[in-house]
């Protein structure tokens, strides 16, 4: 992707001396820079140059300072994994170091935009169920209780947590289950745990919504990670929404569930998304369900 150039000198600021390209507008400096990219990358990179632009309106370059981009990179994390938007923001930063070294732009404000950090690999990202638990325990109120074991029983993304409603809630011969409106507006169906939704009726209240906002019906899903944030930092540890939906699946399997299960449970589009949890028990190997055999021991 493009070098980053988060804590180049502040030099790197001012124009260069002159313009390498004769560019006029933004089209001719987007074009040139893509014909640079290999072609593999290329419609990757087209896609989100489009995305940004149509984001501020088709906003001239040389118009979107600092303070712009970083409201960008913030609605980014609202939507998006964290690789996801590490790619973003280094195609954006990409295109502007581009401009700016071949003059087209006076000023480069990218090289102060920090690009955010890879995601940690899925194994790292699991907790075990002594984790789960502390973090349930350490919460600072039952409905931030009940948000991290909502979380973590119903394997929920956080969009969907917030857009539980109590109208999506009905009987079965069983028990209660809940009907969840995922990815691409998917419909999902979800059995419930009894002493679950017998804990989430204890905050019922005038809201349609189940989880509740003290300045609005519902919550946000900014408010739902800095809920979950805060609890991981209480316990020293890295946490996020889609860690305790990590844990889930991770927990599920290995306890038994069937892998087509928890593909329908989750959501995924495909099992083979699913079957990515079989690897990431790092302390796990095929030899555990080996029986051992004879050899220097028994000499």
């Amino acid at each position: 992707m493009g070098e980053d150039l988060s804590f180049a000198p502040m030099s790197s600021l001012s124009s260069p001396t002159q313009q390498l390209i004769r560019a006029a507008q933004d089209d001719n400096v987007i074009e040139l820079w893509l014909s640079r990219v290999n072609l593999r990358s290329r419609q990757t990179y087209h896609t989100t140059i489009r995305q940004f632009q149509l984001h501020f309106e088709f906003a001239p370059l040389h118009r979107i300072t600092l303070e712009d981009l970083i409201q960008w990179q913030q609605m980014l994390s609202l939507r998006y994994s964290q690789n996801t938007q590490r790619s973003k923001v280094s195609i954006i930063k990409s295109l502007f170091n581009f401009a700016h070294r071949a003059g087209y732009l006076q000023v480069n404000p990218v090289v102060l935009l920090k690009t955010p950090n890879a995601h940690p690999c899925l194994h790292e990202r699991i907790l075990t169920k002594s984790q789960v638990e502390a973090v349930v325990l350490h919460a600072d109120s039952d409905r931030n209780e009940l948000i991290a074991q909502t979380l973590y029983t119903l394997g929920l993304r956080v969009s969907e947590l917030v857009e539980m409603k109590w109208s999506d809630f009905s009987p079965t011969d069983t028990g209660m289950r809940l009907r969840v409106i995922g990815k691409g507006n998917k419909q999902r169906h979800i059995n419930i745990p009894d002493h679950l939704y017998q804990y989430l009726q204890r905050l019922r209240g005038d809201s349609p919504y189940v989880f509740r906002s003290r300045q609005g019906p519902q919550l946000t899903r900014q408010q739902v990670y800095n809920i979950i944030k805060s609890l991981g930092d209480r316990l020293n540890i890295r946490l996020s929404p889609h860690y305790l939906r990590h844990s889930h699946a991770t927990h599920s399997l290995a306890g038994g569930c069937p892998l087509k299960l928890l593909s329908d449970n989750l959501g995924h589009s495909n099992i083979s998304v699913t079957s990515n949890y079989l690897h990431a028990n790092e302390t796990d190997g095929s030899a555990n369900y080996l029986p051992a055999m004879g050899g220097l021991n028994s000499a």
